[in-house]
């Protein structure tokens, strides 16, 4: 296993997300030009998520990097702390949500906020392309790596 490991969000799922909210953000323009004062509101919203899913495909704007010593994650351009591997619980999935989450013995009334929603403090914010199960096996398996180290 190498030092370092960088994970990027699927493209497919990006793409995917840009050209429908592009297409829901048209469907809004044509509500307007129809007369529907609400149709700013779907054109705007659309447009916003069109422009996040965009802005999730440059370069150094989402990813999870893993190193020997932990892990730090970054969605759209907004960095999470570094994490080190000592101090997060073993990965999991959280039920009926399907994505990985994690917990730290530290923080405040919003990670119980989140425990009581989630059933754990923290969680990452995208798959990275991966299934759930095998990305949970990927990162147990870093963490369990250097704890023992």
């Amino acid at each position: 296993m190498s030092d370092e490991l960088v994970l990027f969000p699927a493209r497919g799922k990006l793409i995917a997300g840009l050209i429908g909210s592009a297409a829901f953000a048209a469907g809004g323009i044509f509500m307007v030009r129809d007369g529907a004062a609400g149709g700013w509101f779907v054109a705007l919203f659309f447009a916003i998520c069109a422009a996040t899913f965009g802005a999730q495909m440059l370069p150094g704007a989402s990813y999870l990097r893993l190193t020997r010593d932990g892990f730090i994650f970054c969605s759209v351009f907004r960095k999470s702390r570094w994490y080190r591997w000592a101090e997060v619980s073993e990965f999991r999935i959280a039920r009926g949500l399907g994505m990985i989450v994690f917990d730290v013995p530290f923080g405040g009334e919003l990670r119980k906020w989140s425990r009581s929603l989630v059933g754990a403090t923290d969680g990452l914010p995208d798959s990275y392309g991966m299934k759930p199960e095998k990305q949970c096996a990927l990162l147990n398996e870093w963490r369990a790596r250097a704890i023992s180290a």
